[in-house]
């Protein structure tokens, strides 16, 4: 792998670094964000998985640098949530595993269904939430051209 690149970010499988980063979806935001969001708020009505796609909500940016997005996720008794959570596209690598919300420091979302997890529903990884939605817009889909991409999460 490339200097600088530590692992893959939360969406899609073994891919190149060059691979990971097409052009922009979304170009049409305004650069200001809106105050302080509950994170679930801004997924309310969104799917956020491998199969239905990830939705854009959030100007939180991780290493990945590529903003939040709505992520499937475990409540407290690890059940999975009603809609999704809005949580940053981090690295698996820097990832902690979890079954539940509870294995998870506060203001982390315990997300499931996405790379990090192989798209499958056993287990969840601990990942920052976003509280700053996205000013005037709602939820963009993203979706990728990338055939190596499973979900917002990503292997590697």
């Amino acid at each position: 792998m490339t200097s600088g690149f530590h692992g893959a970010p939360c969406f899609g499988t073994s891919a190149s670094p060059a691979s990971l980063h097409g052009p922009p979806v979304v170009t049409a935001l305004r650069a200001s964000a809106s105050p302080d969001a509950n994170p679930h708020e801004l997924c309310q009505g969104q799917s956020g998985n491998c199969t239905e796609g990830f939705f854009q909500c959030g100007t939180c940016r991780s290493d990945v640098g590529d903003g939040s997005f709505c992520f499937a996720y475990f409540d407290r008794d690890g059940n999975l949530g009603f809609w999704s959570v809005c949580a940053e596209d981090s690295f698996c690598s820097e990832l902690q595993p979890c079954l539940r919300r509870t294995d998870c420091p506060k203001g982390y979302a315990c997300i499931t269904r996405n790379g990090c997890t192989g798209c499958g529903l056993s287990t969840g990884v601990c990942d920052k939430k976003c509280r700053k939605g996205l000013a005037g817009s709602p939820p963009a889909r993203v979706r990728r051209r990338t055939p190596a991409r499973l979900g917002r999460t990503t292997t590697g």
